[in-house]
């Protein structure tokens, strides 16, 4: 199966086309253990618990990547600063 048509379609297109696969799956998820999640939980509210434990974790994940990425950035720069003024001063001296 070639898929390559796919390198052909615009840019709209394709996100339009990403955001519904990924809406209809997490329709079909949800869906599919409703009446599971019913019958697990009844008519107590602790899936409200479990789901901050998510959103906590998820936080924590976030915030991990947000701090590598920002270490990163600054690295490049000083990367790049430090390069700059070996390169003046080879200029410099030339």
């Amino acid at each position: 199966m070639n898929i390559n048509w796919l390198y052909d379609l615009p840019s709209w297109l394709s996100a339009i086309l990403i955001i519904a696969g990924a809406v209809a799956i997490g329709l079909a998820g949800f869906y599919a253990t409703r009446k599971w999640v019913r019958r697990v939980h009844g008519d107590e509210h602790s899936h409200n618990d479990i789901v901050g434990f998510f959103l906590g974790t998820i936080g924590l994940f976030y915030g991990i990547t947000l701090g590598l990425v920002a270490v990163g950035t600054w690295q490049n720069y000083s990367d790049m600063d430090t390069k700059v003024d070996q390169e003046a001063s080879a200029l410099a001296a030339l």
